[in-house]
């Protein structure tokens, strides 16, 4: 992912890959399909949410799905709980965006430890955690 990220950034001008005319016609040839919803559910909550409440409501948003995904690879919480927790995110921002700061280069530092204190108490208030496992 640092290479691509590090590509993109210099728009295509660093010297570690260059287009070969094999390379065009490959590029040439992708298609992209509509998401399905039923195989992706939540893809359109995901927009929905970038949307509605920008960079800071896709802050809080990540925070919680990675707090999500790692309590279910622990075994903490059901694999359904991690739409749950993203559709209370969703709920809860709906429900607080008069209070969310805006996101600029000052508050992003103190924008992302509260979306992670936020993330953390998500599964405890939701009671998705299981019984006899750790906390987030």
């Amino acid at each position: 992912m640092k290479v691509a990220i590090a590509y993109a950034l210099s728009k295509g001008k660093l010297p570690m890959h260059h287009c070969s005319l094999e390379d065009e016609e490959a590029i040439r040839s992708l298609h992209f399909d509509a998401i399905d919803p039923d195989f992706y559910p939540l893809f359109p909550l995901t927009v929905e949410t970038y949307r509605r409440f920008g960079n800071i409501g896709m802050l809080y948003y990540n925070a919680v799905d990675t707090a999500a995904i790692a309590s279910f690879l622990a075994k903490e919480i059901p694999f359904d709980g991690i739409r749950e927790a993203l559709r209370y995110t969703f709920d809860y921002l709906s429900e607080n965006q008069a209070v969310l700061p805006p996101l600029t280069e000052k508050t992003l530092p103190d924008a992302e430890k509260n979306a992670a204190s936020f993330a953390s108490q998500v599964l405890i208030r939701m009671g998705l955690l299981l019984p006899g496992k750790g906390n987030v």
